[in-house]
């Protein structure tokens, strides 16, 4: 492990609606984090496969290594950006983010992580290339080799809110962000006002408007996809309605309906 000199604490949210066979591979992966000072808030949604009931298998494993852990279940289900909301309402991290409980870490994410933010203290978000894997845990190629034309880490950092407005090139897992900037761009109700039914993509484009994005050019995350072969079938009417929430996304953001809170308003 390199030699950070500060060890903040880093909050991870973890949403989890019926993901208990997954479970195995994502404490897995936490436990076998390189750094430690880490807050794990896991939030089971009422989910009736008991992921709950799951987690807290891993609990005495999460507590010996980790100061701050919590593994609750939902008494009802709460949905995407409540659960989330929850979550983050309980975090005290000086960083902050999330991951899907049926998403995985390489054991140094974190680490790797806070390096760049001790290099490079100007920047308020870092991300990272990732893998696909699918529900069998066959890894496909990386995202950002396979679609980006040339060097990536150019494409993929700095002030990109032009870049995410045509295409989110960030992939939500991979993220580290600051705390103050968190609190400025992930307003989780207005996103249920608008009904986007999803955090990363809005709070990215409020994120690129106050703070250079940073990349690591690794693969720092497993990415979870259904099916690979998604792109070769018609497009169903789950898909569709994506397409038209992320529509609504952007088009936010192009008008100002979206936009990151003055830094003001939270302190």
């Amino acid at each position: 492990m390199a030699n950070l000199r500060e060890k903040p604490l880093v909050s991870i949210v973890i949403p989890c609606f019926n993901q208990r066979r997954f479970l195995p591979t994502l404490f897995g992966s936490l436990l076998d984090q390189t750094y430690e000072n880490i807050e794990i808030i896991f939030l089971d949604d009422a989910s009736p496969d008991g992921s709950g009931e799951g987690a807290l298998d891993y609990k005495d494993a999460l507590l010996a290594k980790f100061p701050r852990v919590y593994l609750e279940t939902n008494a009802c289900n709460l949905g995407v950006l409540k659960n989330l909301k929850k979550g983050f309402a309980m975090a005290s991290g000086e960083f902050l983010c999330y991951l899907e409980a049926d998403d995985y870490y390489r054991r140094d994410k974190i680490e790797r992580n806070l390096e760049f933010f001790e290099l490079n203290p100007s920047y308020g978000v870092v991300h990272s290339d990732y893998f696909q894997v699918n529900n069998d845990f066959r890894v496909v190629p990386r995202f950002a080799k396979r679609h980006q034309p040339g060097p990536s880490c150019l494409f993929n950092s700095g002030w990109i809110f032009d870049e995410l407005l045509v295409q989110n090139i960030v992939c939500a897992p991979s993220l580290l962000v600051r705390r103050d900037f968190f609190l400025r761009a992930f307003q989780f109700d207005l996103f249920e006002e608008r009904k986007y039914n999803m955090a990363d993509y809005p709070a990215l484009l409020n994120l690129s408007q106050v703070t250079k994005i940073g990349y690591i050019d690794e693969p720092l995350v497993f990415d979870r996809v259904p099916d690979v072969s998604m792109s070769h079938r018609p497009v169903s009417g789950e898909q569709r309605a994506l397409l038209e929430r992320i529509e609504t996304v952007r088009r936010d953001a192009s008008w100002g309906r979206l936009k990151p809170l003055p830094l003001v308003s939270i302190l």
